[in-house]
């Protein structure tokens, strides 16, 4: 796709005067102000895309959106920034309010997404390093991969040469991403059962039936010793047909001696522990070894005032 124009969509006080176009109008319900001194016709929507174009029109010496802005123009998962983040190479900072510059030493690996120079999912995953915590840089690596912006091994190729602030979690979640993942809070499980020092589950599992045909897709197994530990994220309420179809297939599943652990929004984010317990009490009761339990996850999950962890 072609860059973007940038000068023909954004309107400032001094292309308002060369066009001739009065202040007054300028100012009025005509056209909506993105930022100090950069307007567009109200009629065009503001996306998270025009954003990024009308910063990068009011700092023309950035080279790309970088960070937080360059995950969500890839379609990664990462926490809300009020603030568009921009790479640049100079001293030279923006004083506009909603707009972040970042200074880097050697250029950035830049490509174009929809028409704008954007760090690389690579180059904005080690970015991001610095600002996001273990968790959610696993949740932006997975959503990465599932939006197949990049590969697992060109992550790691890029976290193993990562430096600086930030790198060592960048190495340590590159070792966590994996592909598959539905959801950013199944990575979240996930995590919270391996940072709780329990034995990675398969992800996206796939049960077969005698006839070979697939019978149920599980969030996180631990096949041989036949554990689901699944993330119900209620979507069902939309496809009732769906979660009718899926509630069967589980039941053939226990038949079969599966045990299921089903997490919700509340479990995960306000109890932990008891999720932990759940997870710990059905390993026991299908015969899987349960190791001690180490206090990792409590740095990056909800700690209750009295932990009931098994």
């Amino acid at each position: 796709m072609a860059a973007f124009d940038n000068a023909r969509v954004f309107i400032d006080r001094r292309t308002a005067r060369t066009r001739g176009l009065p202040m007054k109008e300028l100012l009025s319900t005509q056209y909506t102000r993105v930022f100090f001194d950069c307007y567009v016709p109200a009629s065009t929507p503001v996306t998270q895309t025009l954003l990024v174009q009308a910063a990068l029109f009011c700092a023309p010496e950035a080279l790309a959106a970088s960070h937080h802005s360059a995950a969500q123009l890839w379609g990664g998962i990462v926490p809300r920034a009020s603030d568009v983040h921009l790479a640049v190479t100079t001293d030279v900072r923006t004083k506009r309010r909603g707009i972040r510059t970042h200074r880097y030493d050697v250029s950035p690996r830049v490509m174009q997404r929809s028409g704008v120079p954007t760090t690389t999912p690579e180059q904005t995953f080690v970015d991001l390093g610095a600002y996001l915590e273990l968790v959610d840089l696993v949740v932006l690596g997975d959503s990465l991969i599932r939006k197949r912006r990049t590969t697992i091994d060109r992550l790691s190729a890029a976290a193993s040469v990562a430096s600086g602030r930030g790198s060592v979690t960048v190495r340590r979640a590159a070792t966590w991403v994996r592909g598959r993942v539905d959801s950013p809070n199944e990575t979240r499980l996930r995590l919270l059962l391996v940072l709780a020092g329990l034995p990675e589950p398969a992800v996206n599992t796939a049960i077969r039936g005698a006839d070979g045909e697939i019978q149920r897709k599980l969030d996180l197994a631990y096949e041989r010793a036949r554990i689901a530990t699944e993330y119900d994220g209620r979507h069902h309420i939309d496809r009732q047909d769906q979660w009718q179809r899926d509630l069967l297939r589980r039941e053939e599943l226990e038949g079969q001696g599966w045990r299921f652990v089903v997490i919700t929004a509340d479990d995960l984010y306000s109890h932990p522990d008891r999720v932990l317990t759940r997870v710990t009490t059905a390993m026991r009761t299908q015969g899987m070894r349960v190791p001690r339990l180490s206090t990792a996850w409590c740095t990056y999950f909800h700690q209750p005032s009295a932990s009931s962890v098994a």
